[in-house]
This record gives C-alpha cells, structure tokens and sequence, in this order.
C-alpha cells in the first residue's frame, strides 16, 4: 500500500533504509493512522526491546482513504513489514509479509555524512559544548542513524533530549524549536554502574542529566549562532554531541 505524504521528507529513504534492516534482524514493527481535527498522521514504531528502546517515526499525510486506512489496522501482529519510499520522501509503501521467507532482496541505502571540519577534528577546541552518553549495550544502526540526525540538523531541524527514569535517553527531532509534535524519536539505555561496584562509588546520579541541562543552554539560549553534530563512539559505545559557537557574518 502507498500512502502520499503532505510535505517532502529526504531522510525518509534513509530512515526507511534503517528499519528495514533492523526488522531483518527481528525488531517488532508496527504502523498506524493517528489524527487530529486538521491532519492524519502515519506512525512507524519499531521496538527494539523494552518500552524505552525504540525508534519512532510520524509523517503528515496528504490524504488517506478508508479502505487503505481498515487494511492498516488490520494487519496481524505476527506480520513483517517492509517500507520504501522514492529520493524526496513524497510517500512511503508498508508491503506486508508472513514470513521470513518470502520477503525479496533489496538494496540497503548508504548514507552520507555531514562535514564539519570544525568539529570533525580529533583536536578540536574552543568547543561551546561537548556532551557524552555512554550506552547501556550495542545498538549496531545508531552509526547510521547519527548521520540521518546530523542531516537533519543542517537543515534547520531542532534535537531535545530527554531522560526517562535516570537511564533511558529519549532524543525527539522537531522541525523548529516552536514545533510541537516530533517527526523522530529515538529511545536506547544508559549504562549505569552496578552497585557496589567500584565505578558506582565515584558515579555522580545526576550526570547525564546535567549533561542534557546544558545541551538545551547551549542550543536554546546561546547569542551567536550555534552549529552541532552528533558522532556515534563504537568503543563505549557511546553517542557524543559536540557544538561550536559561530560568530555572526
């Protein structure tokens, strides 16, 4: 089934491309129609495990009939679904399947990176901020993903962190710092040492949280402009941000 979006997306085809691979090594995918008065939105939820690992993805949609929107709604739990969509991000197909078996070959999508020589450096100073989050276990596609949020903050969209139960980073793409609906979130645990532990000892409870108090200082508050990047650590693993203040041309 195909369903237009209301406005383009060029990330789409990357993040499609993500989530395709990740239900291939048997993430739980599920879609839905949610609206409002003015707007009906497509939702892509994919849990990774738990409730607070996730990636979710909700799209305006142009229009959608009732039939397409019966036939969504109807689509067993046990299925595997598969998205694609075309370079701008006009509209996204759900084909469905009951088994491993039948699904095709298809073409996992590389995705560019997002230059910046002022923080790409090893040696990089002067940074305006430089925050850590040190991941609870491996999440293989983050690299990836980390690219399709730098792609999307070079255009203009705004990152906000949350953390949920001192231990679960929830990262939500909006397209301004006025929007208020998120068109992705993200959701992945934290390590946290074990108590008793030597490392819990020194551990200061309020780290990461300090650590998105002043993520959302710098990007909200700063007076010259601020440009910022994500990068995906594998040794840790862990997901970094750094930001560089730009004097104004």
């Amino acid at each position: 089934m195909r369903l237009e979006m209301k406005a383009k997306f060029p990330e789409m085809k990357y993040i499609v491309s993500v989530l395709n691979r990740m239900v291939l090594q048997g993430n739980v995918v599920k879609v839905g129609i949610e609206a409002t008065a003015k707007e009906t939105y497509l939702c892509i939820c994919l849990q990774r495990c738990r409730k607070y690992s996730f990636v979710h993805v909700v799209r305006t949609l142009e229009s959608i009939d009732s039939e397409t929107k019966t036939e969504i709604s109807q689509i067993p739990d046990d299925s595997i679904l598969l998205f694609d969509t075309d370079d701008d991000g006009t509209y996204v197909d759900i084909t469905v399947y009951k088994t491993f078996r039948e699904l095709p070959l298809f073409h996992l999508v590389g995705i560019p990176d997002v230059a910046i020589p002022e923080l790409d450096r090893s040696d990089v100073s002067n940074l305006a901020l430089n925050c850590q989050f040190v991941l609870r276990k491996e999440f293989y596609e983050l690299g990836d993903l980390v690219k399709i949020f730098n792609s999307m903050l070079s255009k203009g969209f705004y990152a906000c962190m949350k953390l949920r139960e001192s231990k679960h980073l929830e990262i939500s793409f909006f397209h301004n710092t006025n929007a208020t609906r998120s068109i992705l979130n993200i959701g992945f645990g934290l390590w946290i040492p074990y108590k008793n532990s030597k490392e819990f000892i020194q551990w200061d409870p309020n780290t990461y949280e300090q650590e998105i108090l002043e993520y959302h200082r710098v990007m909200l508050t700063e007076r010259t402009p601020v440009v910022g990047k994500f990068y995906y650590v594998p040794s840790g693993p862990s997901l970094e941000f750094r930001a560089i203040a730009r004097k104004a041309e």
